[in-house]
């Protein structure tokens, strides 16, 4: 390997906190690490695989930062989703022994962030209150907070446990989150991901109806406004004008907010999105009950 991929790399490295020993570690020496980051050495495919799991960076992320411009790591989510679909408690359960398996060998950060994810993925299936530990709470927190640049994996990772963490830890995130995330909105599909945790947080702080409004709820609608939506990206924007509308009947306007709402709903109809628009009309009936 060449063309400078040893500064990319480091670059990478020193964003996400890493030492040179704790990225090394297990993997090559680290005078081995620090000759080819300064591109005085070649490296191994197979080496360089082994680097970027660790760093939670895929092959697509990388060349993209290094060019300027994922798939172990979507591959776990896209299990994960299909077993959260399908209902397969048996695979989570081999899934999140696997990564306790990994993490207790290895220590490997990314591995306990993976066995916190599945287990709320567990919960959810379970019907149950969400069993993880406080110290893996923290954990979670901590590793997502000090992570330099938020890639692919630390939006979703941070989507699907956005709800096992208190209000304050969520509205630090979700602060980090946008301002770290300004390379990855320039990836396909960046922005939609982006989008989704601006949406999900909206939605953790505005959905209790007798709540007063979130402080920092605002604050995150406008993010959500400033996000170049596409043309083809009608999910997220009808989201968005549903969040705006309970925001609108959070802050007292009734009429505007309830008015929102309903003319999505009308547009899903319109389109035939049937259930969409069976779900949201569900909870604006039940939302407006209980103000």
């Amino acid at each position: 390997m060449n063309e400078n991929y040893g500064l990319t790399l480091r670059e990478i490295r020193n964003q996400k906190g890493y030492t040179l020993q704790e990225l090394a570690d297990g993997i090559c020496s680290v005078s081995f690490l620090s000759k080819f980051e300064r591109n005085e050495s070649e490296i191994t495919l197979g080496l360089f695989k082994q680097l970027l799991k660790r760093l939670a960076v895929s092959f697509d992320e990388f060349f993209h930062l290094h060019n300027n411009h994922e798939d172990y790591f979507e591959k776990f989510f896209d299990r994960v989703n299909e077993c959260y679909l399908n209902q397969d408690l048996v695979e989570l359960e081999k899934m999140k022994q696997a990564e306790l398996k990994e993490w207790e060998r290895s220590g490997s950060r990314i591995s306990r962030c993976n066995k916190i994810a599945i287990e709320r993925i567990i919960d959810l299936l379970k019907y149950e209150y969400p069993s993880t530990k406080d110290d893996d709470i923290q954990f979670l927190y901590d590793y997502l907070f000090n992570v330099e640049v938020w890639g692919k994996y630390e939006l979703y990772l941070y989507n699907l446990t956005m709800h096992l963490l208190p209000q304050e830890m969520v509205v630090n995130l979700t602060r980090t989150a946008y301002k770290k995330s300004s390379r990855y909105i320039g990836m396909k599909r960046g922005v939609n991901v982006v989008a989704s945790v601006l949406l999900n947080t909206l939605i953790y702080l505005t959905s209790i109806p007798n709540q007063n409004v979130h402080p920092y709820a605002e604050e995150f609608l406008s993010y959500l406004n400033e996000l170049d939506l596409g043309d083809s990206d009608i999910y997220e924007k009808t989201s968005r004008e549903v969040i705006r509308g309970f925001y609108k009947l959070k802050t007292g306007d009734l009429k505007e907010g309830e008015k929102i709402i309903r003319d999505v709903i009308s547009f899903y109809k319109s389109i035939g999105s049937t259930q969409l628009a069976k779900k949201d009309e569900t909870y604006l009936e039940f939302y407006l009950e209980h103000i």
